[in-house]
């Protein structure tokens, strides 16, 4: 008898022990839970006031960037505009500056009026049906091989412009160029030399300087 009273003491203390232990495991978990949960808040407030921070950052240089960007802008236009002026202003009272366009317009035309003579002097004398199917012909494969090249050398053009140089850099040297030889083409005429083919040139120099630009950077 005794000793069965003994046994459910026993037991008894052990469950009392094990409840209180349970219990204890059950706080430590809910303050762990609290924590946890205060922990997070904390973090979230932390992100979003990084966040505002941030966004407020990038919100403040995007207003100094744009109002820089414009800034330079307006004074590029404004600088680019008042260079032309002076470049037609300048062109005007030179004494060559017509003159040497007017050659370079008439040099042109002359590459015209070659392949024009070309194309004449193909023209059949008779009426025999073969030799003006050929005429046709010849100016057909003509006229469309001066529209591939002229499309072609254009498309390349274009692309080295927008793809591998610098937009105001690009504007800057076309009007230096032009500022410079209209500014000497007096002199320029002097030694021969024509002021719009020096502009072309200079142009064709800097178009192969973007090529080979670009072709460094592939590789």
């Amino acid at each position: 008898m005794y000793a069965e009273q003994e046994a459910e003491t026993r037991v008894r203390n052990f469950k009392a022990q094990y409840e209180a232990k349970y219990q204890e495991v059950n706080e430590q978990k809910e303050r762990l839970a609290n924590r946890k949960k205060e922990l997070d808040e904390k973090e979230a407030d932390i992100e979003k006031s990084v966040s505002d921070e941030v966004r407020y950052i990038r919100n403040e240089l995007e207003k100094k960037y744009q109002f820089k960007h414009n800034s330079l802008y307006a004074f590029f236009v404004g600088t680019t505009l008042y260079s032309f002026l002076i470049t037609i202003f300048q062109g005007f009272k030179s004494k060559y500056f017509i003159s040497d366009l007017k050659y370079a317009l008439v040099t042109f035309k002359s590459w015209i009026m070659f392949i024009y003579d070309f194309l004449l002097k193909q023209k059949p004398l008779d009426s025999n049906v073969g030799h003006w199917v050929v005429f046709i012909g010849i100016v057909i494969v003509t006229i469309g091989f001066l529209i591939a090249v002229i499309g072609s050398l254009g498309w390349f053009v274009h692309k080295i412009y927008t793809e591998y140089t610098n937009n105001w850099l690009s504007v800057a040297i076309a009007l230096i160029s032009l500022s410079g030889a209209v500014f000497f083409a007096d002199e320029l005429h002097k030694v021969d030399c024509n002021w719009f083919f020096i502009v072309l040139g200079i142009q064709i120099f800097y178009l192969f300087g973007g090529l080979m630009n670009a072709s460094n950077q592939n590789q």
